[in-house]
């Protein structure tokens, strides 16, 4: 059996890579013998990114936050709520960390989007403690 597996935001995207799942059932039938069925699955290679992504931007969690974390710019002082993605495959490539913000209508716009290394520097400076005495500087 063939299967294809892509979401609709796949479609025109400039990173669609082909990527084939085959996997193959040997079984045995009674007077017919050995059996083999073979199931193919066509999928995108960056498919769990774009998951990653599409659950980051529609976070309910940031719904519910909205209106705590209303950008306000007044007497120079700044107040903002930003949602982070960040993907990297164990080899490192296709590294990327995308910042976005929710908006009033609860669609999140892409504020901006780094990759390669940047994107694991960025990543690495948000998620690692830091020492105890650089916190009071």
């Amino acid at each position: 059996m063939i299967k294809l597996e892509v979401e609709d935001y796949c479609q025109n995207c400039p990173n669609f890579e082909i990527y084939t799942d085959t996997r193959t059932t040997v079984g045995y039938a009674n007077g017919i013998g050995q059996l083999s069925l073979t199931d193919h699955t066509i999928k995108c290679k960056h498919r769990e990114l774009c998951i990653g992504i599409m659950i980051i931007l529609k976070c309910t969690l940031w719904d519910q936050r909205r209106e705590k974390q209303k950008m306000t710019i007044n007497d120079g002082s700044i107040s903002d709520g930003l949602i982070i993605g960040f993907d990297r495959a164990k080899n490192g490539d296709n590294t990327v960390l995308i910042v976005g913000r929710q908006q009033k209508d609860s669609n999140v716009k892409v504020v901006n989007v780094f990759a390669g290394d940047e994107a694991y520097e960025l990543y690495k400076k948000l998620v690692e403690k830091r020492e105890e005495e650089n916190l009071n500087e």
